[in-house]
């Protein structure tokens, strides 16, 4: 007799954007999880299928829906690092999403709030903090380690043993070197090639590149 498969569990999405929508495609293709509600500061309606039932404001009483688990889907670093504080606040756990086209070694570690986006890759030992983007077709390599609320946008290709630090950001279709470390805070531009360690804070761009300017 075969085992009765379990119900996807009901969460919210917080975002609504162009981002929050890609979640939300992800989260449909994945079948663990069943979007019950959307949450947004700048948008009413329904949005992914399920209804806007407010902002931040709104995480309060999301327990009391019989809702206690989610997903913050804000592109934003520090937006998401503030959003998933007033959520846990408020005893609400955060999901860790994987696309079924990912992959991702069976001693990588990924952290809660996490999304590994279609044909990304968590490679052998790689340690994925909290509430980090793998975007689509990212790849993270063997024992690298990408801080919390940190984005390895689309395209991107990080060598093994790369550090990338809390809430920075790579790129579209950067590439790093193995062994590099970024710091906290920084902007890798588009298409740049990253040979030597960055600093934190700054926004560093080109072919190889170089700091440009202190990031916003």
């Amino acid at each position: 007799m075969m085992a009765a498969v379990p119900a996807p569990q009901p969460i919210f999405l917080f975002g609504a954007g162009g981002h929050g929508r890609a979640v939300a495609e992800v989260i449909h293709r994945a079948g663990c999880h069943e979007i019950a509600c959307v949450l947004d500061d700048e948008r009413s309606g329904s949005a992914c299928d399920a209804p806007i039932v407010g902002g931040r404001e709104a995480l309060a009483g999301l327990a009391a829906r019989g809702i206690r688990a989610g997903f913050v889907a804000v592109g934003n670093n520090a937006d998401r690092e503030i959003l998933t504080a007033l959520a846990e606040a408020g005893g609400l756990t955060l999901v860790t999403v994987v696309d079924p086209s990912a992959v991702v070694a069976s001693d990588a570690t990924l952290g809660a709030g996490t999304i590994l986006m279609p044909m990304s890759m968590a490679g052998a030992g790689a340690v994925v903090g909290r509430g980090v983007i793998l975007n689509t077709a990212a790849t993270v390599d063997h024992d690298c380690a990408i801080d919390d609320y940190a984005h390895v946008s689309v395209g991107a290709h990080l060598s093994g043993g790369c550090r990338v630090g809390t809430r920075s950001t790579v790129g579209i279709g950067a590439s790093v070197a193995g062994a590099v470390t970024i710091g906290a805070r920084a902007i890798i531009g588009a298409g740049a090639a990253v040979v030597t360690d960055i600093p934190a804070g700054v926004v560093a761009a080109g072919v190889p590149a170089r700091q440009l300017s202190q990031s916003p």
